[in-house]
């Protein structure tokens, strides 16, 4: 069986009951959902109060071992079983120990309501948020309990007569003092010290016409049990309180080896920049070289086209002397076929020429010079050109490498960017954590505070009991020694 002072469990079901007691008296009664939370208890009550049959189901047969375990009863079953496999019609009180279901599923409301016989009766629950002595017990508060509106309205549509009920948690004392002639004593409640209390839930008796039922109904609930939770949940605050401080100093310990590595990440940030920040001025430095090396390269390309020019100018006034060699050879030839015809004038015209191939030879030999030379310049020109070209081309792989370097660095400080970011992520997702930590710290010692002042409370009025009892027995002493002198 789950905690006795659990939402739906034996205690408010129990209390439920009592309250519906009236109700039961020769009916057929179908329990839903209750069985496992009370160990079958709840289905004897329902019994030994006057209902015909009671049928108690759950969805599986592990939840009702302990229940059939507990005891037997001739009017009572246990049986695992879906609601679709009931009869329809069959009973004349539902009793469906968590109503929520039915405010957001009106499939499931039909199939419970097809269950009813004519003129019979649903009772069903619904969490209403106000404190339970379930608080005691460490159990948190349902986090998607239907409103009071869509349970009610849900209710409201299926069945003409819907009647609620608010069911709140209580504490006190019990004084009785038993009639002298064996009857069952007067019961009187006194609810002036109670205070204001919300509801914890909200009970609804549905039908096609109301049930009649008003007034209060006390049920008492086992004290021993309650004081037993209060001392688990104190011991549970206890360990928990422990548990936040270990929390505070693994969370301390963190944000200082957070902080640790942020700063060495900066003093990494600061080294990488001042790397930099050298590769920078290198690269300037060498992108001054490279300009230097291309103007150079420039005035170069400029000499080896003045070179061209000139050896272009040393070709043409070489073809012209190869065109006079040319026209004095054919002059030659003519002057030779004519020799016989004017021997004379064919010496004098060889001397001529003679001297002027003398002068053609040595202008020719000039120009050859001269070709010679300004090749040799050109050469000299396409010599230095490669080599300006070969230190250009290594130029460019010192800056290819140096780009690289630069690369490289700019990943590793993108790198630690990342890492101090994540750094910085760690830090406040630990921040958080403890954030949360003292807020739950502090609810928990909200509650163990509150409990303590009950405890010291239910203490003090004990201690005034005792007090009125010694006070009273002091009376009677004193009347039993009065009457005894009578």
């Amino acid at each position: 069986m789950a905690s006795f002072f659990a939402r739906n469990g034996a205690g408010e079901i129990l209390a439920r009951y009592s309250f519906i007691e009236p109700l039961l008296e020769g009916r057929r009664v179908l329990e839903i959902g209750a069985a496992a939370a009370t160990d079958g208890a709840s289905a004897l009550l329902l019994a030994e109060r006057g209902a015909a049959a009671v049928l108690s189901v759950e969805p599986d047969e592990a939840s009702l071992e302990a229940a059939r375990a507990a005891g037997r009863h001739p009017f009572v079953r246990f049986e695992a079983m879906p609601l679709e496999a009931l009869k329809p019609g069959a009973f004349d009180l539902v009793l469906l120990a968590d109503g929520g279901p039915l405010a957001e599923d009106p499939a499931r409301l039909a199939a419970v309501a097809r269950l009813l016989a004519d003129g019979g009766t649903l009772v069903t629950a619904v969490a209403a948020g106000g404190r339970s002595l379930a608080d005691l017990a460490g159990e948190e508060a349902p986090a998607l309990a239907p409103s009071y509106e869509s349970f009610v309205g849900a209710l409201t549509e299926r069945f003409p007569s819907v009647e609620v009920a608010t069911l709140s948690a209580t504490v006190g004392f019990a004084v009785v003092l038993p009639p002298q002639d064996g009857s069952d004593p007067d019961v009187s409640v006194d609810g002036s010290q109670a205070g204001e209390s919300d509801a914890a839930a909200y009970l609804a008796i549905c039908g096609d016409e109301p049930t009649g039922l008003t007034g209060l109904t006390m049920a008492a609930m086992p004290a021993r049990l309650l004081l037993d939770a209060a001392a688990g949940a104190r011991e549970a605050a206890r360990t928990l309180s422990a548990a936040g401080e270990a929390a505070r100093a693994a969370a301390e310990r963190v944000v200082a080896e957070a902080q640790a590595e942020r700063d060495q990440a900066l003093t990494s940030l600061t080294d990488v920049r001042a790397v930099r920040d050298e590769i920078a001025a290198a690269r300037q430095a060498l992108l001054g070289e490279l300009e230097a090396a291309l103007q150079e390269k420039e005035g170069l390309l400029q000499d080896r086209d003045a070179a061209l020019a000139a050896e272009g100018e040393a070709r043409v006034e070489l073809e012209r002397l190869l065109r006079e060699v040319e026209q004095a050879r054919g002059e030659r030839d003519a002057l030779a076929d004519a020799r016989g015809l004017a021997a004379e004038e064919a010496e004098r015209s060889r001397a001529v020429h003679l001297a002027s191939a003398e002068a053609l030879r040595a202008d020719l030999e000039a120009a050859t010079e001269k070709l010679r030379g300004a090749e040799a310049l050109c050469d000299a020109e396409r010599e230095a050109g490669q080599a300006a070209r070969a230190d250009a081309e290594r130029l460019a792989q010192v800056l290819a490498l140096r780009d690289r370097e630069l690369g490289d660095i700019r990943a590793a400080q993108a790198d630690l960017t990342r890492r101090l970011a994540e750094a910085e992520m760690e830090a406040a997702r630990v921040g958080e954590e403890r954030t949360r930590a003292v807020t739950e710290l502090a609810e928990r010692s909200g509650a163990i505070h509150e409990a303590q002042s009950a405890l010291q409370a239910v203490r003090s009025e004990q201690q005034a009991g005792r007090s009125a009892l010694e006070a009273a027995l002091n009376r009677a002493e004193g009347a039993e020694a009065r009457l005894q002198e009578l």
